[in-house]
């Protein structure tokens, strides 16, 4: 497609551009959800910390440490040369720079990985993988998303992947419903609204909170 002399590429090839990569998003997110514990037991061994007994406010920064060296790990490891994912993401993390434990910071004994309830925490997934941010559905939308009835529900589970699905192109949601991509594209649309309005009505009129670990 041409305009004003310039050529961009069609809106179908940007939308499976955008799919494949909310498909390699969530790949992502569950290779990187393999490596959690090897990534926090790593973090509180070269720390010196007992997460059990870290207060909350401290034990982000490491967390977010420990996703920051998992990450690297995930885009430094090659099957074919690496071996095992294990070992590359286990490099990445003993690489990260942590703060020392102090005498409040650190607990008896050896380091251990549970975690306090309510300690709050990003969305993890995204510290691994922040180029997908722009990519995903507003919270709001993931929160609501069963509470909107089966047809609109499934077009956004479908279209975003949702529910351990497989993330679907406006073409492909319209061939499974044996409707035009026009249509599919207003089923979306429908599907937003009626999620965030959902969610409006579930939080009367407030927005969802940040995650936390062991919520």
């Amino acid at each position: 497609m041409q305009a004003g002399g310039a050529e961009f590429p069609e809106a179908g090839l940007i939308d499976r551009a955008e799919t494949d990569l909310r498909w390699a998003d969530a790949l992502r997110a569950a290779l990187a959800r393999t490596q959690l514990l090897l990534m926090l037991e790593t973090v509180a061994g070269n720390a010196g910390v007992d997460f059990g007994h870290v207060r909350s406010q401290d034990a982000r920064p490491l967390i977010e440490a420990g996703l920051a060296g998992l990450r690297l790990g995930l885009d430094g490891f090659d099957p074919w040369r690496s071996g095992r994912l294990a070992a590359t993401v286990g490099l990445s993390v003993a690489r990260v720079r942590l703060a020392p434990a102090s005498g409040a910071f650190a607990g008896a004994g050896r380091a251990r990985v549970r975690i306090q309830t309510g300690t709050p925490a990003p969305d993890w997934t995204l510290l691994v993988s922040p180029w997908a941010e722009t990519l995903r559905p507003d919270r709001r939308v993931v929160a609501s998303q069963g509470a909107i009835g089966a047809e609109l529900g499934g077009v956004l589970a479908d279209r975003f992947g949702l529910g351990g699905r497989r993330p679907r192109t406006l073409a492909e949601v319209a061939s499974a419903r044996g409707t035009t991509i026009m249509q599919a594209g207003r089923l979306e649309r429908r599907a937003i609204r009626a999620a965030l309005e959902a969610s409006r009505a579930s939080a009367g009129g407030g927005t969802p909170g940040r995650g936390r670990i062991g919520a």
